[in-house]
């Protein structure tokens, strides 16, 4: 038997809505001995088989994923959960890395397939930009965060690691609570599902930092076929499309407003048929707009970004949301008819409304047809805590990096 001490911290930050996260400060036992456990170097399946869950402040020369630094066994544990869903490295979407060195070489310990310095690159968080690319580079953004701090998180004592055998480091204290709060959360049996700030940390650790094109190209797809561009007919569902008007209309404006142009819309499922196959017929500027956006992010804010678009189907809800994070009510220098500056006012000041934009067909269909149980609730939960997730990864970065 145990019992828990767990300290329920709020933050609060001018730039950002207040943020809720589980800060594990420790954990005791009436009985059993640690040492057992650290002597057990065993996986154990997806069954919890820690006891202390806890958060770790590293240097950067410690602790930056891109330093070349070798762990002992007994300071790191492996991460019980594979990246594949039957106990192999065999998930869709996972790409392995591959090291050009030679397994006798003494700078093998770097795994990735990029340098250390693009990685350094891609891991180094930065402020999104929003109305045009500062150094006209599209592999370039805003300049990055400086004096980092980061943090890991430990079972036992021992930090522990990806799926693919890095050490989980995060550059933000929030977030690593939260992270940790997520593992002391395991009563019995490890729920991957349950753990969606692992799933981002880890995604950037050993996916989107390594390949960062292969995700800037998935984000850009979205383009092609937002959601938010396919409209309802008003003539024969004028319901759903006024529905659609409260959602997305501020969406298009403030796309017009920043990139300089409409977005293109379909009416009707005819025409939208029609469209699917050669995609929406946006100005090429939106696609450029669109592309140096995508291609200035660090992996954090990339990653996040293609979390936020497969659960909104759409590139620009996902474009909305993070940009909003760091420039609420900002004024934008656009040359309109009468000169003035643009005032950017916050879109969605609650993630249940950036969770509804992303579901205006379907909560509709539900409100007509009712909600199945098992099936309903649960996309809808999943999408809450996707988009919840991906939103506190954001507010962690801007407060704890200074962006």
């Amino acid at each position: 038997m145990f019992r828990v001490n767990v300290v329920q911290t709020q933050f609060f930050t001018n730039k950002c809505r207040p943020i809720y996260a589980a800060n594990v400060l420790s954990r005791s036992f009436s009985s059993g001995s640690s040492s057992s456990i650290v002597r057990d170097r065993r996986l154990a399946g997806r069954r919890r088989f820690y006891r202390n869950v806890g958060i770790k402040s590293l240097s950067s020369e410690q602790a930056a994923p891109w330093r070349l630094s070798e762990r002992q066994p007994d300071q790191t544990v492996k991460s019980p959960i594979t990246a594949g869903v039957d106990g192999t490295n065999s998930a869709s979407g996972v790409h392995h890395l591959k090291s050009s060195k030679n397994e006798n070489n003494e700078n093998n310990n770097n795994i990735h397939s990029l340098g250390n310095k693009n990685l350094e690159h891609y891991l180094t968080p930065r402020k999104p930009w929003l109305e045009t690319l500062p150094s006209g580079n599209d592999e370039v953004s805003t300049a990055p965060a400086q004096d980092l701090s980061w943090y890991g998180i430990t079972l036992d004592d021992r930090l522990i690691q990806t799926p693919m055998g890095q050490t989980v480091v995060v550059p933000s204290e929030m977030f690593a609570a939260q992270i940790a709060a997520e593992w002391d959360n395991v009563e019995h049996f490890l729920q991957p599902t349950q753990m969606p700030c692992m799933t981002l940390a880890c995604t950037v650790l050993d996916q989107t930092a390594s390949h960062p094109h292969i995700y800037q190209d998935q984000i850009i797809r979205f383009v092609s076929t937002d959601t938010v561009c396919y409209w309802a007919d008003p003539t024969e569902d004028r319901v759903l499309h006024q529905r659609q008007e409260q959602a997305w209309r501020k969406i298009h404006n403030r796309v017009q407003q920043v990139a300089g142009a409409p977005l293109a819309s379909v009416i009707g499922a005819q025409e939208g048929m029609m469209t699917a196959a050669r995609g929406l017929p946006h100005d090429p500027r939106l696609f450029e707009y669109a592309k140096e956006f995508t291609h200035s992010l660090d992996a954090w804010h990339l990653t996040l970004l293609q979390s936020l678009a497969v659960e909104a189907k759409s590139f620009w809800l996902a474009w909305a949301l993070l940009t909003q994070r760091y420039h609420k009510d900002t004024t934008i220098n656009k040359d309109n008819n009468n000169g003035d500056n643009v005032q950017l006012p916050l879109l969605f000041s609650e993630v249940s409304d950036a969770v509804q934009a992303s579901r205006v067909e379907e909560e509709f269909q539900i409100s007509n047809w009712g909600l199945v149980e098992g099936q309903h609730d649960y996309d809808r939960l999943n999408a809450s805590i996707n988009v919840s997730a991906a939103l506190m990864l954001a507010d962690s970065l801007a407060v704890d990096c200074n962006l």
